[in-house]
């Protein structure tokens, strides 16, 4: 099986080098509704159509594709083939960029997936078996985003200078040796990262249920973490969140990061926060932007005002009746012909009615065998549920690999 690409920077080189600076067409990169950038750009005044690429200056689609999807496109006018390793780092691209998972990346992802499962990519796979004991030929999405991504994240949220290229290295490696040298720096620093991301959470105050974003300033720490505070707190409280701090090496200056807890729109109150904002970019889920230390407080008065008559949008849960005998490989191989799930592709949510007997609780948790392959598993729930006459659980359908064996 393929270990890596061909030259990894040729269609980077090459596309420098032919001046490629005027509007691309379909045919020229083999494919069509293509063109983006990560960013829904705030500055479409300053830009000329006809010297860029985007998604939406260039009126080619209406939706977030990253900028790996395009570096694939301008490797396939070059190559002329869609490279296997160079689909499925564009595919892990969709899921670290937090791209919406519909038409053409959706489609992307399921061909990198595809790809990582036959070829075993050996830079791929270390990460992969340096977190997971299943088969690497059973990977998902949710395995590439906390094994993989996350790991090669770390470098560029906790390096600086010529460090960060230890990433392009480790993805170019196709020996063992490499890859064991390159890839044991980024677990190391991956870990390092977890425990400083741990520390600071620890360390930051509770936030009152009744506020309607959250909105904090961490003094001088490293500008790479303030995106990953801000997942751990929209995961945490369910809001959406904005973290600043500090600026390197201009004193005055903030910066943050933002994650926004659907359907509230990210990007929409950051523009109307505009006069405010040095500089802000990104999309309706995540965001960064720069302001004035002097201003955050006014920032977030003019944040308070927007908000003011907002309120949330409750949204109904659909879901779906499942039967205790039918957690099993059978549905779950149906669910999955709908993946990979992820932002704007949610999983469905199953609703199965059980009696609590069947439930084996200890310390507030519950792993409970309900047929050959399937398994109940539930988190933080009293023990008064166990004296119902009948218990309603939602959740969705997942597969686990435990001891050599799967289970639902």
């Amino acid at each position: 099986g393929k270990t890596k690409p061909r030259d990894f920077m040729l269609p980077v080189r090459a596309a420098v080098e032919a001046g490629l600076m005027s509007r691309l067409t379909f045919e020229d990169y083999g494919a069509t509704g293509l063109m983006n950038n990560q960013c829904e750009s705030t500055y479409y005044d300053y830009l000329k159509e006809d010297k860029i690429i985007h998604q939406f200056v260039s009126h080619y689609v209406d939706y977030n594709i990253s900028a790996a999807f395009l570096s694939l496109l301008v490797s396939y006018g070059l190559l002329k083939e869609y490279d296997p390793y160079l689909t499925s780092l564009a595919a892990i691209a969709v899921i670290s960029d937090m791209m919406p998972l519909k038409e053409a990346n959706l489609a992307l992802l399921r061909q990198g997936i595809t790809n990582i499962r036959r070829y075993k990519f050996l830079p791929l796979k270390y990460l992969f078996e340096a977190n997971s004991n299943k088969p690497i030929k059973d990977i998902d999405e949710d395995d590439i985003s906390y094994n993989i991504v996350s790991p090669l994240n770390s470098l560029g949220r906790m390096c600086r200078g010529i460090e960060t290229n230890n990433a392009v290295k480790f993805l170019l490696s196709n020996t063992d040796k490499e890859v064991t040298r390159y890839g044991n720096f980024i677990l190391d620093i991956n870990k390092v990262k977890k425990e400083k991301i741990k520390e600071l959470i620890s360390s930051l105050e509770t936030y009152e249920k009744d506020e309607k974003i959250i909105i904090t300033y961490i003094p001088s720490i490293d500008e790479g973490l303030v995106g990953i505070i801000a997942n751990t707190l929209l995961s945490k409280y369910h809001k959406s969140v904005i973290v600043f701090t500090d600026k390197e090496k201009e004193e005055g200056i903030l910066v943050g990061s933002s994650r926004s807890c659907s359907p509230f729109n990210m990007l929409e109150m950051l523009t109307y926060c505009k006069d405010l904002l040095i500089a802000f970019g990104g999309h309706k889920n995540a965001c960064g932007a720069s302001l004035e230390k002097k201003n955050l407080d006014k920032f977030k008065e003019l944040v308070n005002f927007y908000l003011k008559d907002y309120v949330p949008q409750k949204i109904k849960e659909k879901t779906i009746l499942l039967d205790v005998e039918e957690i099993n490989s059978t549905t779950f191989s149906i669910v999955e012909t709908f993946g990979p799930f992820g932002n704007d592709n949610p999983p469905p949510l199953f609703e199965i009615n059980v009696d609590p007997s069947r439930l084996f609780y200890r310390n507030g948790h519950s792993l409970t065998k309900v047929n050959k392959d399937g398994r109940i598993v539930i988190f933080n729930y009293e023990s008064a549920m166990l004296s119902l006459s009948r218990v309603t659980l939602k959740g969705n359908l997942k597969k686990s690999y435990f001891a050599g064996r799967y289970s639902y």
